[in-house]
């Protein structure tokens, strides 16, 4: 099972003398181990002898400090920062000159060519998943529609929606002339409505 698989490499990485005499204790990690008594009964220890020794190391912590080790780490990770390392390296006139080159030959198209890009690369995700469920603007209450024109503000109901009505038309269609110019060049995909504002969930 896997909680065994869990336990068994604890006690390799707590008792095994290779382990040992390589892990730094400090504090926290003490702190984090010693969690661990909590979690011992005997059924577990009846089905995994092998803990018994794990437990006694455990209980141990509370009354001795952990032993230290005796060897140093074998392996150093470190972070390079390759991209600005070779930044740092380059002939900056030489990627100016290239850099004017490049912008020099765009055309309009290019523009809208890589402004689509961008759009549908915000398009593939879904951003929602990582928000809180909607409130009403109105009342803060949780909100299952929004205007069918903007698709920003959110309302509980009709009540909510046409009380804020008045507040909120500037904004739409400001929002929805701007949206509507973009469609018209090419660079954000969906319609903008000009009919009053709906109560259709989004």
């Amino acid at each position: 099972k896997m909680d065994a698989q869990v336990w068994l490499a604890l006690n390799n990485l707590l008792l095994a003398p290779e382990c040992r005499a390589k892990y730094e204790w400090n504090e926290h990690r003490k702190g984090g181990v010693m969690r661990l008594s909590k979690h011992f009964n005997e059924i577990l220890v009846d089905q995994l002898p092998v803990l018994s020794d794990l437990r006694r190391f455990v209980e141990s912590l509370a009354l001795h400090a952990p032993p230290a080790p005796t060897e140093g780490r074998g392996l150093v990770i470190e972070q390079l920062p390759e991209l600005w390392t070779g930044l740092m390296k380059s002939d900056w006139n030489k990627e100016a000159k290239a850099f004017t080159e490049r912008i020099k030959g765009t055309t309009a198209e290019d523009e809208m060519e890589e402004m689509r890009g961008l759009a549908s690369m915000y398009d593939a995700i879904d951003l929602e998943q990582f928000m809180e469920d909607p409130k009403c603007v109105v009342c803060g209450k949780p909100a299952e529609k929004r205007c069918s024109r903007c698709k920003l503000d959110w309302y509980c109901g009709r009540k909510c929606q046409v009380k804020a009505w008045k507040k909120h038309q500037p904004l739409c269609d400001a929002l929805c002339d701007s949206l509507k110019k973009q469609e018209e060049m090419g660079v954000a995909p969906g319609q903008a409505g000009k009919g009053p504002v709906g109560g259709g969930a989004a």
